[in-house]
């Protein structure tokens, strides 16, 4: 009977993993402009304004505004909130890549509309395994050779977790 209960629930967590290319994610349909505040806050925020400012001025970039920069797929899962967006480029910027690695930022809507940055990186895709920490789901990065991180939630940003690092 242990056995067996172990065994369905490692199925029911396994059903509920997700997986996301970046690099798919960036080109594809299933994102959506991000929201107009979202865009907003992240091309004023003094970490993104230059880099977005050599993207706007680069003619074989194509960007015309700051703002139209960055797209969302909403993740009302991964927060308690039900508010949480992953956040991609809508298209390549020398300014922010390097390698094949696809620039990310998780965030969350607040009460008072303000977004908090919950983790931003480079990587090549982003996992959802199933499990949470603090309310909110637990986040796996893949980058190239050097494997898989696992992120939890301290309470106020993600962390890497050194023992799960490969």
């Amino acid at each position: 009977m242990g056995l067996t209960l172990f065994l369905a629930l490692l199925g029911a967590s396994a059903a509920r993993a997700q997986s996301y290319d970046l690099e798919s994610l960036m080109r594809g349909s299933t994102r959506t402009p991000a929201p107009p505040a979202l865009s907003r806050q992240l091309a004023a925020d003094p970490e993104h304004r230059s880099a977005l400012a050599r993207c706007v001025a680069d003619p074989s970039v194509g960007l015309r505004r700051a703002e139209a920069f960055f797209a969302a797929l909403p993740m009302p899962r991964l927060a308690p909130s039900g508010a949480a967006w992953l956040v991609v480029p809508t298209r390549r910027c020398p300014a922010y890549f390097g390698g094949h690695s696809v620039p990310f930022w998780i965030v969350e809507r607040r009460p008072d509309g303000v977004y908090s940055e919950l983790m931003s990186g480079a990587e090549d895709g982003l996992e959802v395994p199933g499990s949470r920490t603090l309310g909110y789901a637990d986040l796996r990065t893949r980058y190239g050779p050097r494997g898989r991180t696992l992120y939890r939630f301290d309470g106020a940003i993600y962390q890497p977790q050194a023992a799960e690092r490969h």
